[in-house]
């Protein structure tokens, strides 16, 4: 009879070959159970097939002595942990799991860790916290991907050393016995956030000990023996400084901290406290209570954001009880009131930055700093005319370069300095008139932008570019809205193998035909924008050149016609309004995308287009394109009998849609032709194609179902005649809506002229709106350096232009 314990540790096994889990918590384990070494090899009653890798094992809250050497087989695990046993050590076998991330031995009573511990570098966590660990294996800096370690609750004595750079981000050495801190023992922790020293016997603490700590946000050094505190973190990250229950009886480090929220250095024996408090501005909390002060500086009252001030327990001769249980703003009040003179007089003798601060500073040069941290150079928004400064041609490794906002009128031929790093170019709302040469060198941008310039070419017939072969190889994203284009050259165009997005709105462009030639090979281009120019036609061939074009935008142009081969072709988006089209009536347009492919494909002349781009194979050209399965190239050489099934389908079901009015060239003339007529013409040709028939009423209907199957589309064979008369007097009644329409166009001509000027304005303030927007969506997304206040601020800022949005979009109804 199976016991109870091992029913347990069966059904877990059985959830964990499903899961890849295994979770024996709190069964009062005594021994390793034998059957994990077994995972695989176990006879559950499951496919071999679906058992899942083991990835975690939990055995925490047991009473567990030992684990076996070979505990497992298993090479896929991750995460061990074993908290709340009874372990004495650890086995070398656990430190040969090659994927190991996480373990955690917290609360045993493990006295050694074995030396393979440093072999295994891909462990991410260690926690060892509550065990009996007096010494750590040498060169635990070979430990390459460990950022959490945590050894609180030992009997350590010495700080293990890491020498060598690691990317540790927190350490915890609480509650141990450690007495000194080395020069360099936290040398190697450049990326080093939290470290946690309290409850220790701490007496000293070496100079340049905390030297190496540029990213430290947290020190607790709270509950040791420390007479001085002189090894300050020179970390202008550090946030909060606990250095509570110590013998500190003097404290003057403040300039290497300035921007310091928080300093708890409450029962202490601190006598002095120093003025240059006063350089950090962000202390919101201070904590003196129970030391030896006399008195306070009465700088502190100058302290902007500083809301927690405490000062009880110290032998106070000239602040009242009273004011000292009124709270912060009262005695920060009352020491103001002791400042003579003029307050700000007093910060800059006593801040040093503030005399810095109040020269007028160049702002190349603080932007040049901002560049050494980021390597981006950022200077929109600086009202500069110029971009000549010759410190700007000497940043090395410079990525992305943003100039907009400004009113330049030349960039300079020095940018070839930058044609192996720079990624992005902006040059956005300059006045710009033509672009440099130095540009065409730049091969690995990606991002290039000069929206809202004067730009009238765009290196049109360039005698450079006929001696390349690839100019922008790697250029991704391509906007020259808001100029004076008047065209747009294919042989620029054919060296951007890797363009996506095209943005050429608002300009003056009357031909598109270079996009669309053989030798522009655009095979990635996605997004098209070319609202609110001049074209006047557009060829057919976009359809047969853009394989991946998904977007295309011709609002605000002269197109009296839209290529039908457009219905046929993969658009999730098509923009059509504000052109004079003749074929297209408003209420399709109003419909969407959808409706517009629709109706293009309706009024295809001929058999359905079979060699459009988006029809053929992905061929090697695409980069990052999966190969093409074999039935889906089945598919596209059946797609002429796909786009007949989907029209046969779509007049079965909707056969008033199906048969609008057919418009030739002049407005009015409507071809009319009887219903059932059109749709017994429709079906004979569609069955002469394709064979196979069954009756239905008085007509033969193929029966495909023997040989296709279409579920989008499948013709409903019980479709009475009654449906098709009510269908033919629904018809009757849209071309009497529609003679009433061309009348009205008649009389009026140019009344659509007029309302799309009126529109073209509105959009154009909708467009440029919708800029900003994704510039300030992008930045909330991605820039996680922006503290709380500015996230908000930006979120007003971005609900503001949304309702700025909805206004005009309401105008344009």
């Amino acid at each position: 009879m199976i016991e109870t314990g091992e029913k347990a540790i069966i059904g877990s096994l059985k959830r964990a070959r499903r899961t890849g889990q295994l979770t024996l918590i709190g069964l009062e384990l005594k021994e390793f159970p034998k059957q994990i070494a077994q995972y695989q090899d176990l006879q559950l009653d499951d496919n071999w097939w679906e058992i899942a890798p083991l990835t975690k094992l939990d055995l925490s809250n047991n009473e567990i002595k030992q684990i076996p050497e070979d505990f497992t087989h298993e090479k896929e695990i991750q995460l061990v942990r074993m908290l709340n046993n009874k372990l004495f050590t650890l086995p070398n076998s656990l430190f040969q799991l090659t994927q190991l991330k996480s373990i955690d031995f917290s609360k045993n009573q493990i006295k050694q860790l074995p030396y393979s511990l440093v072999q295994c570098p891909s462990l991410v966590e260690i926690n060892l916290s509550e065990n009996k660990i007096e010494e750590l294996p040498m060169n635990m800096h070979y430990l390459q991907n460990l950022e959490i370690l945590n050894l609180s609750q030992n009997n350590l004595r010495a700080v293990p050393i890491f020498l060598e750079k690691t990317p540790l981000k927190k350490v915890d050495l609480s509650e141990n016995k450690i007495s000194h801190i080395p020069q360099p023992a936290f040398s190697g922790c450049l990326l080093l956030e939290n470290l946690i020293l309290s409850k220790n016997l701490i007496q000293q603490i070496d100079e340049g000990a905390f030297q190496n700590l540029k990213s430290l946000v947290n020190l607790y050094l709270d509950q040791n023996r420390l007479v001085e505190f002189q090894e300050v973190p020179q970390s202008e990250k550090l946030d909060q400084l606990v250095l509570s229950y110590n013998r500190i009886e003097s404290f003057t480090q403040f300039e290497n901290i300035p921007n310091l929220s928080a300093l708890v250095i409450n029962n202490n024996k601190l006598k002095n406290l120093d003025k240059s408090i006063l350089i950090c501005k962000n202390i919101k909390t201070l904590d003196l209570t129970n030391n030896d002060l006399p008195d306070i500086p009465s700088e502190i009252g100058l302290l902007p954001k500083l809301v927690r001030f405490t000062v009880e327990g110290n032998p106070l001769k000239c602040i009242r009880n009273t004011i000292k249980n009124a709270g912060a703003e009262a005695i920060k009040k009352y020491l103001r009131d002791r400042i003579q003179g003029d307050y700000t007089q007093v910060e800059s003798a006593m801040d040093p930055k503030m005399n810095f601060i109040q020269k007028k500073l160049d702002p190349i040069e603080v932007l040049l700093r901002e560049f050494y941290r980021n390597n981006e150079f950022i200077v929109s928004n600086q009202n500069l005319t110029k971009f000549d400064d010759e410190r700007l041609y000497n940043l090395k490794g410079l990525t992305h370069l943003d100039i907009s906002n400004n009113k330049i009128q030349i960039i300079p031929e020095q940018l070839v300095n930058y044609e192996k790093s720079l990624s992005k170019l902006h040059a956005n709302n300059n006045n710009l008139i033509a672009l440099p040469q130095s540009i065409l060198q730049l091969r690995q941008l990606q991002s290039l932008e000069f929206k809202q310039n004067n730009i009238e070419y765009f290196f049109d017939n360039n005698s450079q570019l006929k001696q390349c072969w690839q100019v922008f190889p790697n250029l991704q994203h391509l906007d020259l809205s808001i100029n004076k284009l008047k065209s747009i050259s294919g042989l620029i165009i054919s060296f951007m193998p890797s363009l996506r997005v095209l943005n050429l709105a608002y300009n003056q462009i009357s031909d598109l035909s270079p996009l669309f030639s053989t030798s522009a090979k655009l095979n990635k281009l996605e997004v098209i924008d070319v609202s609110n120019n001049s074209l006047q036609e557009l060829s057919e061939q976009i359809a047969y050149t853009l394989p991946m074009l998904q977007n295309l935008n011709l609002e605000n142009n002269n197109l009296q016609k839209i290529p039908t081969e457009l219905g046929f072709m993969k658009l999730k988006t098509l923009k059509i309004d504000g052109n004079p089209l003749k074929l297209i009536k408003r209420a399709v347009i109003e419909k969407g995308t959808v409706s517009i492919l629709d109706y293009l494909r309706t009024r295809h002349v001929g058999n359905p287009p079979t060699d459009l781009a988006c029809m053929r194979p992905v061929v090697e050209e695409i980069e990052e394109q999966p190969e093409q399965p074999q039935a889906n190239i089945l598919r596209n050489n059946d797609y002429q009998y796909r786009r007949q099934n989907h029209q046969y389908g779509q007049l079965q079901q909707q056969p008033v849609q199906q048969q609008q009015p057919n418009y030739g060239f002049g407005r009015g003339n409507l071809f009319k032709q009887n219903q059932n007529d059109l749709l017994f013409q429709q079906q004979q040709s569609y069955n002469q194609e394709r064979g196979g028939f069954q009756k239905v009423g008085n007509m033969e209907v193929e029966n495909y179902s023997m040989q296709y199957t279409s579920q989008q589309n499948q013709v409903n064979q019980q479709r009475s005649f009654d449906q098709v008369n009510q269908g033919y007097n629904n018809q009757q009644q849209f071309n009497r809506n529609m003679q009433v329409e061309d009348l009205a166009y008649n009389n009026n001509p140019n009344a659509g002229q007029i309302k799309r000027a009126n529109k073209a304005e509105i959009e154009k303030q909708i467009y440029l709106i919708n800029g900003s927007i994704s510039k300030l969506e992008n930045e909330l997304a991605e820039n996680f350096s922006l503290n709380k206040f500015q996230i908000n601020e930006k979120r007003k800022e971005l609900q503001a232009l949304k309702l700025q949005r909805s206004k005009l979009q309401q105008d344009l109804q």
